[in-house]
């Protein structure tokens, strides 16, 4: 059904929705517009929260004003601090213990959010709020920055500072196992008052952090006029007490306060002014760290006055000072180590030992040369300052005598308890430390890698100058094979022709002359004894001279085939083909072998000959096989090689060129036999003929 609505409800619809609207509007302007009154909400907003410009009105007490920097204060609204950047209001003076009115708006400051003021308004002053008492650990995740704080500790440094801005004093507090650094004021506080006391300090944490926005380390700044309260004041003559030996330090005791310097007494092994002293006592050796100037020889005796400090190894003195006793009357002697293993118990002893150079190396802590001393390795090291000294520029393999101070570098626990030393280095006190006992051997590793590599140059080059000279032998016995495998093919050739000639014509002639007299013979009647004795004369020379011919026939054959049989004289001519070259040739003979007629063997042998010749001029093979096989049926030459091949189709088109092939066809055809000549270029070639047995006609050698 179709809806219809009158004017008047449209027009309440709309007045109605528009107040909606309106409503939402005065609401969400509320919301975005409500305060921040307290310093602890505005810590809990978030980077982009407090970019946001949040509107805050903070009322509250100046912890820290103009000492902080300029147009910076602290104000502490009775739970938490606030920061405050008052960039508009450049004439404004804070001061401490006023009640103040802060109105601004919110700001992610560098590290924390923090309050940029539009306004301040002095309410009154009032005594400062109580304070948040901390602990180190506290302080190490930025939660208390810019807040309140007391701490205990004992001061391990203290100085003047005139110059900053403005003036005050820099102090180390030792507090929960760490050093903090605390900035005083316009108060000038003496070490000689201070170093070493108990004190409670009140001021306010700020962090360094960097550009993510992460704490690096908490400091405190206790603000003007606001007291370092000492609880337990240092010694009046700390030197006059009674020394403690070296070995006892930060052994168990049931009594003692480490916290605070303790004293030792000893003769001074190696210093280096402001840096660090090496002091014995008789029971042990120990560094002492100070950054006191002063001037100390090998075998001063002086007292020093330090903090322990728990290092990986040995314990060591910290922020020490020093006075001189007694000046040397003789040089500390160094102890004899007559095992190398024994440095790793000696640390940090003055010690003297024998070693190997090696070369020189890099060290962080400057010029080092590595040695080796019963097969463990370790650094000579002198100090940077002392310049790059000519002293350790040893030569590899030389013996040297050596006194330093022993220094443990590593450290490794069995039982996860124990720390025990596995590793140390020679710190030297000066170039005179190292004496050269033994010059390095003549042979040394370098020469002996010249010499190595001159003799495997030499072998090289007369391993190539053989190789040539037996590649151009080589060469030259190829050529001369091959020239004499010619001229011997061409005589044979020779005298086979003149053979068949002498057979064709002289012999055929003699024979039918010889056929003629004995006709002739026989048609004579009795009564012709004369002509019949002439007639058998002559018949007897005609046949004397066939024989005649028939031997220089056969004395015209290969004489290969004279001294032995045909596959013999195959296998002899592979041998003497392959013999000095890079070709391997096998031969193999099967079944009953057995003479063949002259001419088939001569033919074989040819074909054999030809097919050799041309797999070892023309293929250059790995390997030629040669096969024969005697069967009742049939004999098989097979000749096979894995050379480069060739196109046996495209040598047939050039007859004239590849003529030996066509004198081996022409040759099995005189058997009566089949010739198969298989190739490809690049698998090789294979020449096969076979001949029936019928057409041999068995003879006997």
């Amino acid at each position: 059904p179709n809806l219809r609505f009158d004017r008047p409800c449209l027009r309440a619809a709309v007045v109605w929705l528009r107040v909606r609207l309106i409503l939402a509007g005065v609401w969400l302007s509320c919301c975005q517009a409500q305060e921040i009154t307290r310093a602890e909400d505005l810590l809990k907003l978030s980077q982009e929260e407090a970019a946001s410009a949040r509107p805050v009105r903070l009322v509250g007490t100046v912890i820290g004003g103009s000492e902080i920097g300029r147009n910076r204060a602290v104000v502490h609204d009775g739970k938490s601090c606030a920061y405050i950047r008052n960039d508009a209001l450049p004439d404004l003076v804070w001061e401490n213990g006023a009640q103040v009115e802060v109105v601004g708006v919110s700001d992610p400051g560098g590290f924390a959010p923090i309050i940029v003021a539009s306004s301040v308004r002095t309410l009154g002053h009032g005594p400062l709020p109580a304070p948040i008492r901390a602990v180190y650990e506290e302080l190490l995740w930025g939660g208390l920055n810019g807040q309140w704080i007391e701490m205990r500790g004992v001061v391990r440094s203290c100085h003047w500072y005139p110059d900053l801005s403005p003036p005050g004093s820099v102090m180390m507090l030792a507090t929960g196992g760490q050093q903090i650094s605390v900035r005083v004021s316009g108060k000038e506080l003496t070490a000689d008052r201070w170093v070493d006391s108990s004190v409670r300090i009140r001021g306010i944490c700020f962090h360094r952090y960097n550009d993510q926005r992460q704490a690096l380390g908490p400091r405190l700044w206790v603000p003007e006029n606001e007291p370092v309260i000492q609880e337990e004041t240092p010694p009046e003559n700390p030197f006059e007490g009674t020394p403690r030996s070296i070995r006892s330090l930060l052994q168990h005791s049931g009594k003692g306060a480490y916290g605070h310097r303790m004293l030792i007494e000893g003769e001074v092994i190696h210093s280096e002014a402001g840096s660090r002293i090496f002091v014995r006592d008789g029971s042990q050796c120990i560094q002492v760290n100070t950054s006191q100037d002063v001037r100390l020889g090998p075998g001063d005796r002086i007292r020093v006055l330090g903090f322990p400090y728990k290092s990986e190894h040995s314990p060591s003195l910290d922020d020490a000072i020093c006075k001189i006793t007694a000046r040397a009357v003789k040089l500390p002697e160094p102890l004899d180590l007559s095992r190398i293993a024994d440095a790793y118990s000696h640390d940090p002893e003055l010690v003297r030992l024998t070693a190997t150079v090696i070369g020189r190396v890099l060290h962080r802590d400057g010029w080092a040369i590595s040695v080796t001393s019963e097969g463990v390795q370790f650094p000579l090291v002198l100090p940077a300052s002392s310049g790059a000294p000519s002293a350790l520029s040893l030569k590899p393999g030389a013996r040297i005598e050596v006194s330093g101070i022993c220094l443990d570098s590593g450290y490794w626990m069995p039982d996860g308890v124990t720390v025990f030393s596995s590793s140390f280095r020679i710190l030297l006190r000066s170039p005179a430390d190292i004496r050269v006992i033994a010059e390095p051997p003549w042979w040394t590793p370098g020469r002996l890698n010249i010499l190595l590599g001159s003799l495997v140059a030499a072998s090289l080059g007369a391993i190539a100058l053989v190789t040539l000279v037996s590649r151009v032998r080589l060469r030259r016995q190829v050529a001369d094979r091959r020239q004499a495998e010619g001229e011997f093919a061409a005589i044979l050739s020779e005298r086979n022709r003149m053979a068949r000639e002498i057979h064709d014509t002289v012999a055929q002639d003699l024979s039918a002359i010889a056929a003629q007299l004995e006709v002739a013979r026989s048609k004579l009647g009795p009564g012709n004894d004369g002509a019949l004795l002439h007639i058998t004369m002559a018949r007897e020379a005609a046949c004397s001279s066939l024989q005649e011919a028939r031997r220089s026939i056969w004395n015209m054959r290969s004489q290969v085939l004279e001294d032995w049989d045909l596959a013999e004289a195959l296998i002899r001519l592979l041998e003497q083909a392959t013999r000095g070259t890079a070709t391997r040739g096998v031969g193999r003979v099967s079944g009953d072998m057995r003479r063949l007629p002259s001419a088939q063997e001569n033919n074989l042998l040819r074909i054999g000959q030809e097919a050799i010749h041309n797999a070892m001029l023309h293929g250059h093979p790995g390997m030629i096989e040669l096969t024969m096989d005697f069967s009742d049926i049939r004999v098989r030459l097979c000749i096979k090689d894995d050379g480069c091949g060739f196109d046996p189709v495209a040598a047939d088109k050039e007859p004239s060129i590849h003529f030996g092939l066509a004198g081996m066809r022409e040759r099995i055809q005189q058997c009566g036999g089949i010739l198969n000549i298989s190739s490809k270029p690049g698998i090789g070639t294979e020449i096969s003929c076979e001949i029936a047995v019928e057409t041999c006609g068995l003879m006997s050698s």
